[in-house]
């Protein structure tokens, strides 16, 4: 990895503003609220299983591991 200074840092990031711009949404259409709330209630059921098999191993209040 190349080690850069600070100036070079905010020289490129002050010189180049077109790259800092946030890439458009990929996608199409925004999400329904009846699928976002399914979507919601399967992620929320994917953790309980994973949580209740031991995949998750929570190190410390802030540190947590899943395994996949």
């Amino acid at each position: 990895m190349k080690e850069m200074s600070l100036s070079e840092i905010t020289n490129r990031v002050n010189s180049s503003p077109k790259q800092r711009q946030f890439a458009p949404r990929r996608g199409g259409r925004p999400r329904d609220p009846v699928e976002q709330r399914l979507l919601d209630d399967i992620s929320r059921r994917r953790w309980q299983e994973a949580v209740t098999s031991g995949k998750v191993i929570m190190r410390s209040p802030r540190e947590w591991y899943y395994e996949l």
